[in-house]
């Protein structure tokens, strides 16, 4: 657009994939997108100028997290390009890993509790998922997922391996190579908390035959 606003003139679109370097933020008209599932009633008003000069909603792109990442329109600061964030809000992600690491060394959440030690940790009721691999997908199906093994801290790991059943499995990088997991075999031993179904692990998941798949930004 050649605003912030839909009551501007439309001037072309980007594609599903394209990269972007977003020069500045404004806050324009509240609209809803592909991403407002993210937002608490879905509507936000932030725009960001592109660096070729159009606006485009914050809700259509993805920057990885619900914080402006560019300077306001105007101020004269130096862009940055938002298609590859280096990590989630900062505290967002040391609440949510000084959560699931305050259950480490403990029995919490069962033997099947690695879902539940991230919907503890990032403060939701649920993930919404009955597995980990369903929970991929779902995010996979909303270009919402890193399908390598370059993870930032705070992310959301997914695996699968003989300790699963098939469901998969879901742990959290703590950003120094090391991993919290819920619904570790407790014949593991971590490097912390081994014994316990709570234990940070040196690999997303040592069970037998596993398979690293990839992460995701925790979507909530």
């Amino acid at each position: 657009m050649t605003d912030a606003s839909l009551q501007s003139r439309q001037e072309g679109w980007y594609n599903v994939g394209d990269q972007l370097t977003l020069s500045c933020s404004k806050h324009g008209q509240k609209v809803k997108g592909y991403f407002s599932f993210n937002i608490p009633g879905g509507w936000d008003d932030l725009w960001y100028q592109t660096s070729d000069g159009h606006f485009v909603a914050d809700v259509d792109i993805e920057t990885g997290t619900l914080s402006n990442v560019a300077p306001a329109c105007g101020s004269g600061a130096q862009s940055s390009p938002a298609a590859a964030p280096q990590s989630a809000p900062s505290s967002k992600v040391d609440a949510a890993l000084a959560k699931a690491n305050a259950h480490v060394g403990t029995d919490d959440f069962g033997p099947r509790g690695c879902m539940l030690l991230v919907a503890d940790a990032f403060s939701v009721r649920a993930t919404g998922y009955n597995t980990p691999n369903e929970f991929r997908a779902a995010l996979a199906a909303k270009n919402q997922f890193h399908a390598d093994t370059a993870f930032p801290k705070g992310v959301l790991v997914f695996s699968e391996s003989s300790w699963d059943g098939g469901g998969g499995h879901i742990d959290i990088a703590r950003g120094d190579g090391t991993f919290v997991s819920g619904g570790v075999d407790k014949s593991v031993k971590g490097t912390v908390g081994a014994g316990h179904y709570v234990q940070v692990l040196s690999n997303p998941n040592p069970g037998r035959g596993s398979k690293i798949y990839g992460w995701a930004y925790a979507p909530w």
